[in-house]
This record gives C-alpha cells, sequence and structure tokens, in this order.
C-alpha cells in the first residue's frame, strides 16, 4: 500500500502547491491498473490500492477540473513488459515505450484512460465478463504460488 497508494498522495500534496502557481499546464499521471476493476485471488490487496488510485484521480481532476490549469490523468494499463510482471510484449502485453507515449498522448484529452486498445478490451472483460477473469487470474495466482514455493524450497 505504501508504495502504490501513500507515495502518490504525498508528493501530489507537495507538487500541487507549486502547479496552482505555474501560468503554465502541468499534469498529474496516476498509474492505476485495469485490476482496479475487480478483485481476484492472490490480488486484493493490489486491487484496492488501484481502485483508491483512480478514486484519487477522478477526485481530484473533479476538484482542479474548473479552476486550475492542472491536468489529472488516471491511467489503468493492462500488462506491460517489466521484471516485476515478467510479462512478455504479445498480444496483450505492450512495451514500456508504448505504455508511456500512449498515456501522454491521452493526457489533457480524457481523465481516466487503459491508452491502448488491448488494454480497454482487458478492462471490459474484467468489469463485464467477471467469471471468466476469475478464472484466468485463479489459475495465474495458482502458478504463481508454485512457482514462489518451488523457489523458497532452494533456497
Amino acid at each position: 500500500m505504501n508504495v502504490n497508494v501513500l507515495h502518490c498522495v504525498y508528493l501530489t500534496k507537495a507538487v500541487l502547491p507549486l502547479f496552482l502557481r505555474r501560468k503554465e499546464r502541468s499534469a498529474i499521471l496516476n498509474t492505476s491498473s485495469v485490476m482496479s476493476h475487480y478483485h481476484c485471488p492472490g490480488f486484493i490487496l493490489y486491487s484496492a490500492s488501484k481502485v483508491f488510485m483512480t478514486y484519487f484521480s477522478l477526485g481530484l481532476a473533479y476538484e482542479l477540473s474548473q479552476s486550475s490549469r492542472v491536468d489529472v490523468l488516471d491511467y489503468k494499463p493492462g500488462y506491460v513488459e517489466t521484471k516485476l510482471s515478467g510479462a512478455k510484449q504479445g498480444t496483450f502485453c505492450i512495451t514500456p515505450e508504448v505504455a508511456a507515449k500512449c498515456s501522454i498522448d491521452d493526457l489533457g484529452q480524457t481523465v481516466s484512460t487503459n491508452a491502448v486498445l488491448v488494454h480497454q478490451l482487458s478492462g471490459w472483460v474484467m468489469k463485464f465478463l467477471p467469471s471468466l477473469n476469475y478464472f484466468a487470474q485463479s489459475n495465474f495466482y495458482k502458478e504463481g504460488v508454485k512457482k514462489f514455493d518451488s523457489e523458497k524450497k532452494r533456497n
């Protein structure tokens, strides 16, 4: 929760007064996740922290919309190829460069985005077909637990 929630709140609290005094436009881009649409075994705290980021971003965007030159964007990606995710670029997985470019392209155009079509589809599936998502994610979780347990036994 510290990584996914508190740092964004504290950083926003620190920079927002500076942004509000600027004559130029400023931006706050918070990263949520398509997992904010759904709770899943093994990912409850992660999903909860991403729901917080979505509501924090949307609330902040609303509060600032009438009186400032600060754009707020809630970016909800699906899989991005990183060491943490372990996912490799493919049909539903994009590179960090694509994620950054697409989210920045949406800045000032909307307050919440998945940025790329495949992640919009993933978000839709998670929202409207929860049983399919639950099955896929629970299998993903079970495989992750098996991998963790086997690595733990080796050490």
